[in-house]
């Protein structure tokens, strides 16, 4: 793979549709448009242009709109040909299989965004959020990666560094011109002052990771119990339909069933598992394997007991609801601590239980508008942040401490905020970034 390539993939989704757009980008990209159309009349920058593509001299395949993307100003920061053709996957294929016999390569997934950040088109947090703002499962959560996408997040942590980096640069001055590190303690106040406070600003941002990854990632909700204690019901109440099939019938339900809702513009998927139960049946043995698995991979757990039924324990430190289910066929309530009572047939005290979900599922709203939601972002900050508590530590001390380390710390900490804006990679890094993006992104 070059980026000396001229590159060219469908940038709309597979499958029947009444416009595909085909997207070329790179330096041979306006050659490529022409010979596919078998046209010597150029292309005038962000003008459509109506033409035929053509298999032949005489075959048409189709009459497609061209727009013309002059560098630097395009997505990728490259020359850039969006085709616009009828949605017919062959059609589409076709106009492809043209531009790679005239020199194009298909695209590598996320190299159309990946020649973007190359290209200092966006940097490293925004490229992410691209492939982030195009998965996202909510309202919420596309307008959070949408923020991100912006700049931001970018602009803030730009703003942290530029304050460390006059730190330090007015550090490495006075080291320069002292002749002894006492001459350098009149100005520690404000490094003092200046330090705690881009740790406080990095600690907000670093504190809205859990709901960034809820509002990126979703979180799973696992029903849990044995055989009918009312799961099922319990789960066609949540999402107001039947989803689950339900029957006084023990083990009716032998696998699991998912669906999603939205809670508070976080994506929630409620898995509604098989019921625990020690059996000689291979089918239902089977079951309980795979409740046990969606127990492990769950964020929170409902565990549903009942009149006569009791809650099944899974210790461990996962978030867990108790649930005493079925209290329409109670005259009286069993005193039990920490416990929402409801009926799943009737509906009574699910609002109650949903309520608590929510407050599970967005306990820590961050204090800031600035929200990561991967775990590179959320290292490289942390790291920023340990190093510029030790250079705090540092100029706390007594006796006279080294400026040098409170030196050799600020450089640290600016490093670590350079790798999360992409300022610093390595191929490595960047081929996990975009290696999960679609193609035509």
């Amino acid at each position: 793979m070059s980026a000396e390539d001229t590159v060219v993939a469908q940038a709309t989704p597979h499958g029947l549709g009444s416009i595909s757009v085909v997207r070329l980008s790179g330096k041979n990209s306006l050659k490529i448009a022409r010979r596919i159309t078998k046209e010597k009349r150029g292309f005038v920058d962000r003008v459509a242009t109506l033409r035929s593509v053509l298999l032949s001299k005489k075959k048409e395949i189709d009459r497609s709109v061209f727009l013309y993307f002059k560098k630097p100003n395009s997505y990728t920061g490259e020359d850039v040909v969006e085709i616009s053709c009828h949605g017919n996957p062959f059609i589409v294929e076709s106009i492809i299989t043209l531009c790679c016999k005239n020199g194009a390569r298909i695209v590598e997934p996320g190299e159309f965004t990946k020649r973007a950040f190359m290209n200092r088109k966006l940097d490293l947090v925004q490229a992410e959020a691209v492939g982030d703002l195009i998965s996202a499962r909510s309202k919420d959560a596309a307008i959070h990666q949408n923020k991100n996408l912006s700049g931001f997040v970018s602009a803030e942590i730009t703003n942290i560094k530029n304050s460390v980096m006059k730190n330090l640069s007015s550090i490495e001055f006075e080291l320069d011109i002292s002749e002894s590190d006492k001459n350098l303690s009149q100005n520690v106040n404000n490094y003092r002052k200046d330090i705690k406070n881009n740790i406080l600003k990095i600690r907000s941002i670093l504190s809205s990771y859990e709901m960034g990854l809820a509002y990126t990632s979703g979180v799973r909700v696992a029903l849990l119990g044995k055989p009918n204690v009312g799961k099922s019901t319990l789960m066609n109440q949540i999402l107001k339909k039947e989803r689950s099939i339900t029957s006084k019938v023990s083990g009716t339900t032998r696998d699991t069933v998912s669906s999603e809702l939205v809670v508070s513009g976080v994506p929630v998927t409620i898995i509604d598992t098989a019921g625990i139960v020690e059996s000689k049946n291979p089918i239902e043995k089977e079951g309980v394997l795979r409740t046990k698995k969606e127990i492990d991979k769950a964020d929170i757990v409902l565990s549903l007991s009942a009149p006569n039924i009791e809650e099944v324990s899974i210790g461990g430190l996962k978030k867990t609801i108790s649930v005493y289910n079925k209290i329409d066929s109670l005259k009286e309530k069993p005193k039990l601590k920490n416990v929402f009572y409801i009926s799943a047939l009737k509906g009574e005290g699910v609002k109650e239980l949903m309520n608590q979900l929510e407050k599970i599922i967005v306990h820590k709203n961050p204090s800031t508008n600035s929200t990561i939601n991967n775990l590179r972002q959320y290292e490289s900050l942390l790291k920023s942040s340990k190093s510029l508590s030790r250079a705090g530590a540092l100029l706390n001390e007594k006796p006279l401490f080294e400026f040098e380390l409170v030196s050799f710390e600020l450089r640290s900490a600016i490093d670590h905020l350079e790798v999360f804006l992409g300022k610093i990679t390595s191929e490595d890094l960047l081929d996990r970034v975009f290696s999960g993006f679609c193609v035509g992104k």
